[in-house]
Parts: C-alpha cells; structure tokens; sequence
C-alpha cells in the first residue's frame, strides 16, 4: 500500500500544484498516522493550545522539554502534552503540530510527510 508521501507526490506529478486546502488534507493524514503510531487517541484545540492525548513522554525527554519547544507542558497525570503554535494556520500548522510531537516523544522533527523539494533547472 502506497504511503500518504506516495499518494501526495503522484497527485502533484499528475495535477501539479495542490490546492491549499488539499494540502491540509495530506498533512491531517500525516499527523493521523504519526499519531496513531504514537498511541494519541485525541489531538484537541483549546484557546491557544493544542492538546495531545495520551503521549508517553520518555522521563529523559520530560527533563528540557520547555527548552526544546518553547511553550510546551506536559501532564503526566493525564499524559497530555500541551503546545502553543506559532501565529501559523493551514497546513504549515497541521506540520508544526506532527514535527513537535515526534520531537516531544524523542524522534526525529522531519514529517511524515515530507514536502518534495522543487525541481533543479534542466540543464541546456
């Protein structure tokens, strides 16, 4: 089965640039994956957060977790994280949202569902 990142680059090599809406889309099902893989049950907003449930947040990660993301908290009663965004929307939020989780939980930042880079000049 093809991943979201597969589907993603045949529909831009098919119909070329993406609507932002439809990039919305792709991201939503990157960050579903990556947080279902995680065990999160619920991504939730509430003013200006964004509520993670549950993470399972390694004790060595807990330890400079503000520092690596600034604004971050973590409930471990609750086993909730708590990010504050950047002034951003769209799909750049719905990325930033994926990259601090797996960041949170000690793995790499890059997404699931990386953009391509664009394309070099063909040479003459």
């Amino acid at each position: 089965m093809p991943s979201s990142g597969e589907i993603r680059d045949e529909t831009v090599d098919r119909y070329g640039a993406l609507p932002e809406q439809v990039e919305v889309l792709f991201a939503i099902a990157s960050l579903r994956l990556t947080a279902a893989r995680l065990g999160v049950e619920e991504v939730t907003t509430y003013r200006d957060q964004v509520r993670l449930t549950p993470v399972a947040i390694p004790d060595a990660s807990l330890v400079d977790l503000p520092e690596r993301i600034p604004g971050a908290t973590y409930h471990a009663t609750k086993r909730t994280l708590n990010l504050v965004p950047e002034r951003i929307f769209g799909a750049d939020l719905v990325r930033w949202v994926e990259a601090r989780l797996r960041e949170a939980v000690g793995e790499p930042a890059e997404l699931g569902l990386a953009l391509p880079e664009p394309a070099a000049p063909a040479a003459s």
